[in-house]
């Protein structure tokens, strides 16, 4: 019995130690529908998995108060990162192996005590482009579907969104991307709309509905969300080329104007001008 315990305590406390950590508090900024008349409130947050909602304590009128907040009333959330997270989402970053060894190790620990709190999607979306850098979609979906079982919004609503549904389209599972794309377009983060209306018309060219994808994806990126540089000069450039493909030169011609004129530092800009 004696051997026997000496391997199960540091097993248990290990266990411990990570339910522990996936329940505790973090330091959060958010915008809640019920809360505050729907100003942003400094609060500590706390996903409660059986019960699907929130515990929020923050400050009001020189008291602490609690209460439970269902998920769909948080409108936007800005939770404190992961202590190291800088240098871990840095070398996940650079390193082409970032999705074996250690370093996923890490990022997986950090997506499981993050669960609902904003860093399991950070986390899902390093692990998930680090199979894609090694053209192993199929690896990104697995890994993205881990973050699906504790997060179902992870994949329409979240950092690691657009690397899912990439992966998806790389790995010609278009059913599950299209529906989880047209969920992505109606994000309250504009960064993820945009690029859910960019895969979007990924899709649809892939169908030959090249005027759909103009209409329903790229136009759509390029008129409604300002969203990142290299967001934005994707979608010029996939515009410019569906226009082409349709025949409406003038207009692929437009695209690239503005894509040559206001984003030619981008890796897009660069790759229009033979970079």
């Amino acid at each position: 019995m004696i051997p026997k315990t000496r391997h199960i305590l540091p097993a248990l406390a290990l266990l411990l130690g990570v339910a522990l950590s996936a329940r505790a508090d973090v330091n959060a900024q958010i915008v809640c529908a019920t809360l505050a008349e729907g100003r942003p409130i400094s609060c500590q947050l706390r996903w409660l998995p059986v019960d699907k909602v929130y515990n929020v304590s923050y400050k009001a009128e020189g008291a602490v108060r609690e209460t439970r907040v269902k998920p769909d009333a948080i409108l936007k959330m800005r939770v404190e990162p992961p202590k190291g997270w800088a240098d871990i989402a840095k070398r996940a970053a650079a390193d082409p192996r970032a999705a074996s060894g250690q370093l996923r190790g890490q990022l997986e620990q950090i997506a499981n005590s993050y669960k609902m709190l904003q860093y399991d999607g950070e986390a899902g979306k390093l692990i998930a482009e680090s199979f894609l850098r090694q053209n192993n979609p199929n690896g990104a979906v697995d890994a993205c579907k881990k973050i699906l079982t504790g997060n179902k919004d992870a994949g329409w609503n979240s950092a690691m969104a657009p690397a899912y549904w990439q992966a998806l389209l790389d790995a010609n599972k278009t059913a599950e991307a299209q529906a989880l794309l047209d969920k992505g377009v109606t994000s309250t983060d504009p960064n993820v709309a945009i690029m859910a209306c960019i895969r979007r018309g990924d899709l649809l060219m892939k169908k030959n509905e090249t005027k759909l994808a103009l209409k329903d994806g790229y136009l759509r990126a390029v008129l409604l969300y300002r969203g990142p540089d290299e967001a934005r000069a994707e979608a010029l450039y996939r515009a410019g080329e569906a226009f082409e493909k349709a025949g409406q030169n003038s207009y692929a011609e437009r695209m690239r104007d503005e894509l040559r004129s206001k984003y030619s530092r981008t890796t897009w800009g660069r790759k229009l001008l033979g970079g």
